[in-house]
């Protein structure tokens, strides 16, 4: 990539320029077909070449690249840009309470997840300010990417190298301030400082950005925000451990507000989680549950967070001056952005009433501009594996299965062998070919639904044919507190007093409290529910009240030794067993003993073992104590 002087004289510098924009066509082996995927690589390609030469790239070179890439005959279309509005936003909480069937790794990340969509839609942030996203450094000894150094050694605001580049709970201050109409009641108001904007490292701007409380508690970012400090156990005062102590504090002395403080050791831990340790919640575990949501809610469109950008900005500019739209947007004033790219494509004006000098259809106009306009829940998500599987054979990934058939030569196991790491290479190829091909053909198939849905239907009407009645899915909770929370929340209620909208949104951050301290079981690790007998529980007695379950010390061989003890987990699922011992043991492997060192102490955690504090000196000792007194066997 240095200067182009030698293969000018013996190539010609057209041939050089014509040459190096064929390589970003097929070079990385997918097919462009977008002329705006080809103008943003002629671009990198010249950012590329400035810090190669230290100087710009010729302007007749440019305009010759641009010259060849008209000849190519690429795709000019632009792809839309969809707005997301309110009643958008409605749809998608709505869906993710009560329809979404995903397992997270904690219950933690349900209820962490809408308040996500709260700060997107509530602040038109961009999600690096909220979540991780931070591309991982290659492995290139060669590699000289000062700026990409200068972020790791930044770690964040102001030079910080152990707080994560992500929303952490420094960042949130959560206030009581008294209530504007002088009621009895002060109200909780919070701040949220986003710092880590585009360019934050070279040209740090924070932005702040206030929330109060909503009666309705889908959209009180508080109330979800409340339940998850709770779950953390981050408010400094210890007397604030329930949603009533924290909804119904009041301000004591002659000051205008309270504010609730964390402790010490909770200011740089990250507010958006991936699991139960103080990791970040990283961007790729937002985009493609978010990608999910939409296409589970029935939305037609690809839903990104930039959906929710474009939707923020919309608002505000409609309600607000130019100067603040430009500060909620992070923009540079004067700079012209939002109307180049972030002003919705469609227009929010009723043209054609004006013209004809008739009131305008402000109602229809608005339900017109929203993405949840072609919404239809009955669309598919995935292809159906009948259909898949009717289509021929890809390829790619034959060739790849053929070269691995090849290279084992009938052998099973490959551990420690010479092929070993082919083989697996090739595995792992595989799998990505398959999941790349599924996606193509599932949006392929979800694009005919929308095309040829249409008319089908007024086909079926015109020819009297019986309507197919829309049969709402049913989904199966497996914790007791979602129902109770979807029963709550998702209904509209309007005619409520203010103080009944403080009991509700108190009871919601509740039971958003117990369900981040639960967790439900994947499908392909769900075990096989067994209720035991109402025998082997004791009569209730009315001063005892209910007893607790009773855990047998000596327990079926297929049950697991971790689960339990698990209390997460509802009884039935820690008294459930597998289909057969080897599932067990492989449950135990790939999900309890993963990446435990051998060596280490490790405690039984059968109820009755655990109660008394039993620690085994290493996992060799705790296989034996689980074979010798729980009957359970493990492999050695």
């Amino acid at each position: 990539m240095q200067d182009c002087g030698v293969g000018a004289a013996v190539f010609g510098w057209q041939t050089s320029l014509k040459g190096s924009v064929m390589i970003s066509i097929w070079g990385t082996g997918v097919l462009v077909k977008k002329r705006g995927a080809m103008s943003q690589y002629r671009a990198q390609f010249g950012m590329l070449y400035n810090k190669e030469n230290g100087r710009l790239m010729d302007s007749n070179d440019r305009k010759e690249v641009l010259k060849f890439i008209d000849t190519l005959g690429l795709d000019r279309s632009v792809k839309s840009k969809p707005v997301l509005g309110v009643d958008d936003l409605l749809l998608l909480l709505n869906c993710h309470w009560a329809r979404d069937k995903s397992v997270y790794r904690t219950e933690r990340q349900r209820v962490q997840y809408p308040l996500i969509l709260l700060l997107l839609f509530g602040t038109g942030c961009r999600p690096a300010e909220l979540v991780d996203a931070k591309r991982k450094r290659r492995d290139d000894p060669g590699s000289d990417d000062d700026d990409l150094e200068s972020d790791v050694d930044m770690g964040g605001v102001e030079g910080d190298s152990r707080r994560p580049d992500a929303l952490c709970y420094e960042d949130v201050r959560l206030l009581v301030v008294h209530s504007p109409d002088n009621s009895e009641r002060d109200v909780l108001a919070m701040e949220v400082k986003l710092s880590h904007h585009k360019g934050h490292n070279k040209r740090p701007k924070p932005t702040i950005f206030f929330f109060t409380e909503v009666d309705d508690p889908i959209f009180c970012a508080i109330t979800h925000f409340v339940s998850i400090a709770l779950a953390d156990d981050a408010f400094e005062a210890p007397s604030l451990n329930t949603p009533k102590r924290v909804f119904e504090h009041k301000i004591r002395g002659p000051v205008n507000c309270t504010e609730l403080h964390w402790k010490d050791e909770m200011l740089k831990t990250p507010i958006f989680r991936r699991d139960d340790s103080e990791a970040p919640l990283p961007y790729n575990q937002l985009h493609d549950p978010l990608n999910r949501l939409g296409k589970m809610a029935g939305i037609k469109e690809l839903l990104t967070s930039y959906c929710f950008r474009r939707g923020t900005a919309n608002v505000v500019d409609h309600a607000a001056t130019d100067a603040v739209r430009d500060q909620v947007m992070r923009h540079n004033a004067n700079s012209a952005l939002h109307n180049g790219h972030y002003a919705n494509e469609k227009v929010r004006f009723d043209v054609q009433s004006a013209g004809l000098g008739r009131p305008s259809v402000d109602g229809v106009l608005k339900m017109l501009t929203h993405m949840s306009l072609m919404c239809d829940p009955r669309a598919p998500v995935h292809v159906p594996d009948e259909v898949l599987a009717a289509l021929p054979p890809d390829p790619i990934i034959t060739a790849l299965e053929q070269e691995r058939e090849k290279l084992k030569a009938g052998a099973y196991r490959i551990r420690g062998t010479s092929i070993e790491a082919d083989v697996r290479r090739l595995t792992s190829a595989i799998s990505s070919a398959r999941t790349r091909r599924r996606n193509i053909i599932s949006q392929e198939y979800r694009d005919e639904y929308f095309r040829r849905r249409p008319t089908e239907d007024i086909e079926r009407h015109i020819s009297g044919q019986h309507e197919e009645e829309y049969v709402e899915p049913v989904v199966e909770y497996q914790i007791p507190q979602r129902r109770q929370l979807v029963n709550l929340i998702c209904p509209r209620v309007t005619d409520i007093t203010p103080q009944n909208a403080v009991k509700r949104r108190i009871r919601v951050a509740e039971l958003m409290l117990a369900i981040c301290k639960c967790r439900e079981v994947p499908s392909r690790y769900r075990l096989r529910v067994s209720i035991p007998p109402p025998s082997i529980f004791k009569e209730e007695s009315p001063e005892l009240g209910p007893l607790d379950p009773i855990f047998p010390l000596e327990c079926s061989k297929k049950q697991c030794p971790f689960c339990i003890g698990d209390e997460s987990k509802s009884y039935e699922q820690r008294m459930g067993e597998f289909c057969r011992p080897a599932t067990m043991m492989n449950h135990v492997e790939n999900i309890h003993l993963k990446g435990r060192d051998p060596k280490a102490k490790i405690e039984c955690f059968h109820p009755t073992c655990k109660s008394q504090g039993l620690v085994l000196e290493k996992l060799e000792y705790f296989k034996s104590h689980v074979e010798l007194v729980h009957k359970i066997t493990l492999r050695r």
